[in-house]
């Protein structure tokens, strides 16, 4: 980790795993790249982190392996309480050749006790030949100093087809 000033961060991790069981040897390589700037009220991130299927112990559930994420994160804070959020992101699965292309979109409002978000999503598979888009709300009241918060989240499906990542759903 490499801090460049006072609002910018550069991350770099490399890692290596090498198992042996029941006479079966591999390895497996994992690898993170960050940059990461924060300054009056503004957050980005790009980031690209990917996974061999060998990678780690024996205790990764083999559906994560061999994936790679590249993406961006952005999100401005203003004086109102209020903030916009932005994430776009290819989610590869390398064994299987497929990707998956995310851009997500959020305003979102935040008061003492509570707070409250409405937004967007496009999702599109590439093994897919059609993209699925959804509208979001959500929020949350919290009792007791905060102590206890109740929320409410809604994922809506607003294509004509229904995504396998990201379906209708709806979180209490």
């Amino acid at each position: 980790t490499v801090q460049i000033g006072t609002a910018t961060r550069v991350k770099a991790e490399y890692a290596k795993t090498k198992t042996s069981e029941d006479g079966v040897s591999s390895q497996g390589d994992a690898k993170l790249a960050e940059i990461e700037h924060v300054s009056n009220g503004l957050f980005a991130r790009a980031y690209y982190r990917e996974q061999e299927s060998a990678f780690g112990l024996g205790q990764l559930s083999s559906s994560l392996g061999a994936t790679r994420k590249i993406g961006m994160d952005i999100s401005k804070q203003f004086e109102n309480r209020q903030s916009h959020r932005l994430s776009f992101y290819r989610d590869s699965d390398i064994l299987n050749d497929v990707d998956s292309d995310v851009i997500d979109f959020r305003v979102e409002f935040d008061n003492l006790n509570w707070d409250a978000f409405a937004g967007y999503r496009y999702s599109k598979v590439s093994s897919e030949e059609e993209m699925a888009q959804q509208l979001l709300f959500g929020g949350s009241y919290g009792f007791f100093d905060q102590r206890l918060k109740l929320s409410a989240m809604h994922e809506q499906t607003i294509s004509d087809k229904e995504s396998e990542l990201f379906p209708t759903k709806t979180t209490v």
